[in-house]
């Protein structure tokens, strides 16, 4: 029995630092990415981990009759565990609050049941009853320049506002898609009379920064052009994004018709008329100083922009969202989780200030605590309350625009 109380006590610490990683993410080079995954996987999926617990620790617990203090220890360990954990999934149920904190005078309405943001088993995908949707939909001649369109299955007499979706994963080859992210978000809006319209773009290394950002706006054009077929109103794209898809949406937002990124295109409207960016990268140098290691300096040299910025310069402040805004930069919601372990938390906030200081429109910004990047993936209390309130933002957004 000693070899299995040692294991189960090895075991039981391994979640307790998993536990404890939720709240104190490591930030150091070299291991930014493995807490980001131990905290997305590890806080996001509580119910199969508390499963997982339960079926180990409940019959150990019936079958022995004199536990050791070996698998005492272990026993306590694991009950720190549940308590953090339970502690960090429930405290989703406060983001409601910070974002009706954040965007005074924008009712926030309750849409998913009650039931889906307490308890759901199975936090991946799409509830597809009642959605209409179409897939792998070309927008250019290349294999990643499709789209996929979600809409509500019953028809509008109205066009439908569309959400342009663009996906994360470090603009890199196999790390993102357009079917895997911002999914409980797309599933409200469709739902909710949105047409949602999310995007695959040529990633690296294959090609260079920016032709990222030029899909980006080859999709958005073809939006504009196609989407009335739809059902879509093609005078009100909003656009969205986590992660790189944050900062692709970001800079489609701030660079309406710039010609530099529409080569081939560049006399088409590339307008929109809202963004929502969920942790975004917001500057392609450490200017500020803020970044928690040298990482994202490597892979943007290396892989994504593939030069130095001694090299190019203009490139680099050009791919800067935190460069690019202007005073006629569209309305901006940004949203921004405390416990990122990949994105310098510290920075977004001066994005969002610039944005307020410089822009015409409105811009909120919104920090969650204890929310780790990509914590909108799966659906938990603190993603589907999140998405309630982009909802919210964006019919703010159309209702203005209709009723002028």
């Amino acid at each position: 029995m000693y070899i299995v109380d040692s294991l189960l006590l090895l075991v039981s610490l391994v979640f307790l630092l998993l536990a404890i990683n939720l709240f104190f993410p490591l930030k150091a080079s070299k291991v930014s990415l493995l807490s980001f995954v131990g905290g997305i996987l590890y806080g996001d999926l509580i119910w199969l981990w508390l499963s997982v617990q339960a079926l180990v620790a409940v019959p150990y617990a019936f079958l022995v009759e004199s536990p050791s203090d070996i698998a005492q220890l272990a026993g306590a360990l694991l009950v720190v565990n549940w308590a953090l954990l339970a502690t960090h999934y429930f405290m989703g149920f406060a983001t409601t609050k910070h974002f009706a904190r954040a965007m005074a005078g924008i009712p926030i309405t309750k849409k998913y049941p009650r039931f889906s943001r307490v308890f759901r088993w199975i936090p991946f995908g799409v509830d597809k009853i009642g959605l209409k949707i179409e897939r792998d939909i070309a927008y250019g001649e290349q294999s990643l320049q499709k789209l996929d369109i979600y809409q509500c299955a019953v028809g509008k007499d109205s066009p439908s506002p569309v959400l342009l979706q663009i996906h994360g994963g470090g603009w890199l080859e196999k790390a993102g898609s357009k079917r895997e992210q911002a999914l409980p978000l797309i599933e409200l809006m469709a739902k909710n009379g949105w047409i949602v319209v999310s995007i695959d773009y040529q990633l690296s290394p294959t090609v260079a920064m920016p032709e990222h950002a030029i899909d980006c706006k080859r999709a958005l054009v073809w939006v504009k052009e196609n989407i009335e077929s739809y059902g879509g109103d093609p005078n009100f794209v909003v656009v969205t994004g986590g992660s790189a898809g944050g900062h692709l949406s970001s800079i489609t937002a701030l660079t309406e018709n710039d010609p530099l990124l529409q080569p081939g295109f560049e006399e088409k409207d590339t307008s929109v008329q809202g963004c929502v960016t969920f942790y975004p990268v917001v500057d392609m140098i450490n200017r500020n100083g803020l970044w928690y290691n040298n990482d994202l300096a490597k892979h943007l040299s290396k892989t994504v922009i593939q030069q130095k910025p001694g090299q190019a310069p203009g490139l680099y402040d050009q791919m800067s969202p935190l460069e690019r805004v202007h005073k006629n930069a569209p309305p901006f919601l940004v949203i921004q989780g405390a416990a990122d372990s990949l994105v310098a938390a510290r920075e977004v906030p001066l994005f969002a200030l610039r944005l307020d200081r410089m822009s015409a429109a409105d811009s909120f910004y919104v920090e969650l605590p204890f929310a780790q990047h990509a914590f909108d993936i799966f659906a938990t209390p603190r993603s589907l309350l999140t998405a309630e309130a982009v909802l919210a933002f964006c019919d703010h957004l159309y209702q203005q625009k209709s009723g002028e």
